[in-house]
C-alpha cells in the first residue's frame, strides 16, 4: 500500500514529516539515541524494500506477546522519563530521522486543526469545542505513534519494542491522547497503571483531547469506523 493510499501513514507523515517509505533506511541509526529514554528497543536492520515496502531484519529473541500491563509500565517509564530528566523538547516536533523537517512547537494547533478539518467530516468538526481554545502543551516527546500491545515482545529479558517505524517527536497533549484511545478498552486495572505513571506528567483539556482523537480517527489508528464512538470513549486518564 503507497503512503497516499494508508490513512495511518499519510497522517503520520502529515502531521510529523515523518515518511515510511523514503525514511526507513534512516532509522537503524537513531536506535542509540531513542534507548538513551528506554533501553528496550531492539535493532532494525534495513534489508531494502519489496514492492515499495521497507523490509527488516530483527535480531532472534525468545518470547512471546505481552499483556497490557506490562506495556503499561514499559510506556510509562518511558514517557515519565522523558518529562521527569528534560526530555521534552520545548521548542519543535516531527520527524526523528529528518530533523530539518521539523516545525516549531507553536505551530501545532494549526497544523492539527487543519489536518482534522481535512480529513474528518464537516458534520463531525462541527461538534468539535471551538477551535481557538486549543492550546500547545509544554513540549514534545518521542512517541509511538503506533504503542498497541502487538508492538512488543515479553522475552526472558524483559520487555521490548520489536516495531518502533512509527516513532516520531510528538506534542505531549497527543502521545496522552493516543494512549487514553488505543487502550481505551484495557481493563481497569491497566488504566490503573498508567495513570499511575501518568499522574503528575499533564492533564489534557477536553479542546485538546476532542481534536487528537478526531485526528487519530481520520488516521485510522483504533480501526473504528464511527466517529462518534471514538470522541464518546471514557476520558480515562483524568484523576
Amino acid at each position: 500500500m503507497s503512503p497516499a493510499d494508508d490513512p495511518f501513514w499519510k497522517g503520520v507523515a502529515t502531521l510529523f514529516g515523518h515518511d515510511r517509505w523514503e525514511d526507513a533506511s534512516l532509522l537503524p541509526e537513531l536506535r542509540e539515541r531513542i534507548a538513551q529514554t528506554h533501553s528496550g528497543f531492539l535493532g532494525l536492520d534495513y534489508k531494502g524494500r519489496v514492492e515499495q515496502r521497507p523490509v527488516w531484519a530483527l535480531p532472534w529473541v525468545d518470547g512471546c506477546a505481552p499483556d497490557a500491563a506490562q506495556v503499561a509500565d514499559w510506556l510509562g517509564e518511558w514517557l515519565v522519563t522523558q518529562v521527569q530528566f528534560d526530555g521534552l523538547n520545548r521548542y519543535e516536533y516531527g520527524s526523528i530521522t529528518k530533523p530539518e523537517y521539523r516545525r516549531p512547537l507553536s505551530t501545532w494547533p494549526q497544523v492539527l486543526i487543519a489536518y482534522v478539518r481535512e480529513h474528518v467530516p464537516a458534520s463531525s468538526v462541527a461538534q468539535l469545542p471551538d477551535s481557538t481554545e486549543l492550546e500547545g502543551g509544554p513540549g514534545a516527546v518521542y512517541c509511538l505513534v503506533d504503542a498497541r500491545c502487538d508492538q512488543f515482545m515479553d522475552t526472558p529479558t524483559g520487555l521490548w519494542c520489536v516495531d518502533w517505524e512509527a516513532c516520531v517527536v510528538a506534542p505531549l497533549d497527543f502521545t496522552l491522547a493516543m494512549i487514553e484511545l488505543v487502550f481505551a478498552r484495557a481493563p481497569s486495572s491497566v488504566h490503573a497503571r498508567f495513570k499511575a505513571h501518568f499522574q503528575n506528567v499533564y492533564s489534557l483539556t477536553p479542546c485538546q483531547r476532542a481534536w487528537c482523537r478526531s485526528a487519530l480517527w481520520a488516521m485510522n489508528s483504533t480501526g473504528d469506523s464511527d466517529w462518534q464512538c471514538v470522541i464518546d470513549l471514557p476520558n480515562w486518564l483524568d484523576v
